[in-house]
């Protein structure tokens, strides 16, 4: 009978770390290699290409923080948070990060 709640109670101290390490945030460049490459890389359905700096010019115009409020609530023929709906607004922000960087922008 002790062993059920010793057992338990192990299980409790080790859910938060088993938790927080499955959750941890992915980098912006593994999610534009897992799906933004997709359409950014050949620039299906208008989506400026990465590496190419004159496509993404006028986006680093508008910043960061519209354009992560933008791609999170879809743009043209761009789903909704890119079509990862489970990526935080710091990942996305990450991944468009990214995709300047590999274009030779800063985002203003």
């Amino acid at each position: 009978m002790v062993r059920v709640p010793l057992l338990f109670a192990c299980l409790l101290l080790v859910a938060p770390f088993a938790s927080a390490q499955a959750t941890s945030p992915r980098s912006g460049a593994s999610i534009v290699r897992q799906m933004c490459v997709n359409c950014h890389g050949p620039g299906l359905g208008g989506a400026p290409r990465i590496g190419n700096a004159r496509e993404w010019r006028s986006r680093a115009r508008s910043g960061l923080d519209n354009l992560v409020r933008s791609a999170s609530e879809g743009k043209g023929a761009m789903p909704a948070r890119g079509g990862m709906p489970d990526l935080t607004d710091a990942e996305l922000r990450d991944a468009i990060a990214y995709m300047f960087e590999q274009s030779t922008l800063k985002p203003e």
